[in-house]
This record gives structure tokens, sequence and C-alpha cells, in this order.
């Protein structure tokens, strides 16, 4: 820098604590400067200043990231205990924590657990990541322990397949819905969510399925049916559900069938629809009566013990392995079920697989308990 039209000066630049020198004979961002050919020269304090400055917002960031990650830590901790303490205690029967019990099934829990351990191990907080680990593990268990059955079919003559599923408003194409309730070979099919009760909709099942007897009762509800159905109807289950019910003349004689849909509202307890479908069941009590449908409802509610006073749970009695049907691909939740009265037997349950849906199906081999239906007379 020899040319004597670029003479050194000192400028103040904004922001770095310290003065810089310009080759040209103007300041640093001034107009004389020309673009191009101005060079700013910081003395040697003042990177130090900079990398001062970024070591302390980078500390300072570390800090809300570490308070942030301890908080985190222990909420899902605490969601934990919460929901490990419902479901040992009052589960929903106590109305106020109800939709707690419903927003957090054991999988919840579980995946708390793991999150919050892992929060913990990366703060060095060790007693507490191994506690939630061994807790997340031993809520796993629990979890596959209640979930599992595996019980031999029965070598009985089956008087009906039966089959209930909920469908997702068709978002995955009628057609293939249709394809894979036919590849089952059910003799009753209980549609829950199978679209609006319209003469479009009518005619499709009548042509995916002819010769059956096909019936739409409101509230997304079909029935779809090899044997002759009558005395068919909808029930409400309090304002929170429905039931379509109709009587079926199998080949052992009638079964009554209610296909149930209940609200999926967490924030609202099942407690007055479930209440209804035990009246509906009590009202039926001396006939085979056939429960299914999606109850939205874990089958260790406190209020799905309504059902089992006089009705027995079909995957429980006869089926193998998990019995989670919701969501696919990967699903956590028995929402879907099926009930029987002591008037029917199951020879065989399992749950079908389908990317048609959300929902698995519930497929079941029935037969009718001849000798109690004559003691019932």
């Amino acid at each position: 820098m020899n040319n004597p039209d670029y003479a050194a000066k000192d400028v103040v630049v904004p922001g770095l604590g310290g003065r810089g020198r310009t080759a040209c004979g103007g300041s640093a961002g001034n107009s004389n400067c020309p673009v191009g050919r101005c060079i700013v020269l910081f003395p040697p304090d003042s990177g130090t200043a900079l990398v001062h400055q970024i070591s302390d917002v980078t500390i300072v960031i570390r800090r809300l990231c570490g308070r942030a990650s301890l908080s985190a830590a222990f909420c899902l901790s605490l969601l934990a205990l919460v929901g490990v303490a419902l479901r040992v205690s009052v589960r929903d029967s106590f109305q106020p924590v109800a939709w707690m019990y419903y927003g957090l099934p054991v999988p919840v829990v579980v995946a708390a657990c793991a999150v919050a351990g892992f929060l913990f191990r990366r703060l060095r907080w060790l007693r507490m990541a191994r506690a939630l680990t061994v807790a997340g593990i031993g809520c796993a268990a629990w979890w596959c322990v209640e979930s599992w059955q595996w019980h031999e079919p029965l070598e009985v003559r089956s008087a009906m397949r039966a089959m209930c599923w909920n469908v997702a408003r068709g978002t995955f194409g009628w057609q293939a819905i249709a394809s894979h309730v036919r590849s089952q070979d059910a003799d009753f099919v209980g549609l829950i969510e199978s679209g609006p009760k319209t003469a479009e909709m009518l005619e499709f099942w009548e042509k995916m399925f002819p010769g059956h007897d096909i019936h739409q009762y409101g509230g997304g509800l079909t029935t779809i049916s090899r044997f002759p159905v009558e005395d068919f109807s909808l029930v409400p289950l309090s304002w929170l559900g429905c039931c379509a019910s109709c009587r079926v003349i199998t080949a052992d004689g009638p079964v009554r069938v209610a296909v149930v849909d209940i609200r999926s509202n967490p924030l609202v307890p099942r407690e007055g629809a479930l209440k209804a479908l035990q009246d509906f069941a009590d009202q039926h009590s001396n006939t085979p009566l056939l429960v299914m449908g999606d109850l939205n409802t874990p089958v260790d509610s406190h209020h799905i013990r309504r059902l089992r006073t006089n009705m027995q749970n079909v995957f429980e009695m006869r089926g193998r392995g998990f019995d989670l049907t919701w969501p696919v691909p990967c699903p956590v939740l028995s929402i879907d079920q099926m009930w029987v009265n002591r008037f029917l037997e199951p020879a065989s349950t399992r749950l079908t697989w389908s990317w048609t849906s959300d929902h698995r199906a519930v497929l079941a081999e029935l037969s009718v308990v001849h000798s109690r239906v004559a003691a019932a007379r």
C-alpha cells in the first residue's frame, strides 16, 4: 500500500468492540470507499473479542437446551407415573381423570419412559435414566402379557363366520375394501364407518356381494349377510355412539347381532355408551347374542366390566397372538372387539391384515350351544 491516495485511517466498526483500519482515505462504510478496493484491517484483540462473544452465546444456548431437556424429562416421567397409577387404581371409573386414562395407554407410557430415560442419560442423571429404563421394560412386558393370547381352536361345526371391521370411511378405496372382505369368506360382516346411507353406496355393496342380505342403518354402519336378516334397527348408545341391531337366521337358529360404533373422543367418558350397551345386552340375555365393533375403549376399562357380567371377549377365549387392532401398520391398542354371551361358543378367532384401513378386522368362527339354549327355554 505505497499509493499515497490510500493512507491508513482508524474507523469504528460497530459490534466488534474495537477499531479497524482501512487502506483508503475514507472511513469504512463511507461512499468515498471504492467498492472492491477497500481492505479493513483489525487489531489482534478484535478477533479475540468476537470469539468470546460467540462462546458466551453458545454457553447460553446450551444452558437453555439443558433446562428444556430436564423439564421435558421430568414432565414425561410424571406422565408415565400418572398412566401407571391410573391403570392400577381407578382407571376410567372417576370421570375427572378418565380422559388421562384414555390418553395414556400402556404403549404411550412405555414411549414416555424411553424418551425421558434418554434425556436423563444425556444430562448425566444416570440414576433416573436407569430407573426409567427398568420402568419402561416392565411396562412393555406388562403390556405384552395382557395383549397376548394363545388358544387352540375347537374342532366343532361353525354356525357362522362373523367379521367386524372399521373401514375408515373408505379412505383407501371402497373397491379394495370390498375385495378384502370377500377374501375372508365371512357369513356375516359388520362394517363401521362404511360411508353414508345413500342409494349409491347400497348399490355398490349389492354389486360387490350379489345374493347377500345387505342393510344400511345410518351412522356409517352396514351389515352384509349370507343368511336372512330381520328385525333390524339403529339403537343409540347415549350420545356417544350407536349400534346396528338385527336378528340373523343361521342354519343353527337365530342369533342377535349388534354392530357397535362408539366415538373416539378421549375427553368424553365411555360410561354412558357402555351402560346403554349393557342394557341392550340384558334385554337379549336369553338368546344367542353377538356384540362386535369399534368400542374405542381398552379391554381393561372399568366400564368394560359391565359387559363381562354376562358376556365374554371372543379373542380372550380363542384368539392367537396379540389382540391389538389400531393403528395399522403398528397397532398398539385393542379397541375393535367381539363379545358373546353363554349361548355362543367361538371355535377360533383371528385378526386380519389389510392396508385399506387403519384398523384390523376381527374374524371369528361361532357355534350355537344348543344345550344352553334349550335349558334357557
